[in-house]
């Protein structure tokens, strides 16, 4: 993110994950891309530009767009492993995503309720994996737990 035009883009795809009243979707490859599609981005840029506040915004206030963001990124690495990086953006994109996981990860695991994200099984389908109330495969019984757990801390 060497250039100031290319910062601002990022930064404002960082807000647009708390304020938009209707998740992204996953299929929005042209936002999602905005995480790590850039070449000059840095490990700095992204500490700077994804303030720990925000990233425990997004967590409380649009679960679903930090799930796809994880597993956006997820996917963006596992598609690299297996294409094997021939290129130099490639590889930049897949640093990207490692720093931008790297960024997120302790504030999701700070919580409690999100502690088994990446250890449940996914549904092949996301749009209904987002939709079981923004985690991946939960059951029934999970979500009724999730939403008695956020009432709870509600009521603290």
């Amino acid at each position: 993110m060497g250039n100031t035009e290319s910062k601002l883009r990022f930064r404002k795809a960082v807000i647009q994950l708390t304020t938009r009243t209707q998740p992204v979707e996953a299929s929005d490859d042209a936002f999602w891309d905005q995480f790590w599609g850039d070449t000059s981005t840095t490990v700095q840029d992204i500490f700077a530009l994804v303030p720990a506040a925000e990233i425990r915004a997004v967590r409380e206030e649009s679960p679903s767009n930090l799930a796809t963001l994880c597993y956006k990124a997820v996917e963006k690495l596992v598609q690299a492993a297996d294409s094997g990086c021939p290129s130099q953006k490639e590889r930049h994109m897949v640093l990207n995503c490692t720093r931008l996981l790297t960024r997120i990860l302790p504030y999701i695991f700070e919580d409690a309720d999100w502690r088994g994200f990446f250890w449940s099984t996914m549904r092949l389908n996301l749009d209904l994996w987002l939709s079981l109330c923004c985690w991946p495969s939960l059951t029934s019984s999970s979500v009724q737990t999730l939403q008695c757990s956020r009432k709870r801390k509600a009521n603290l």
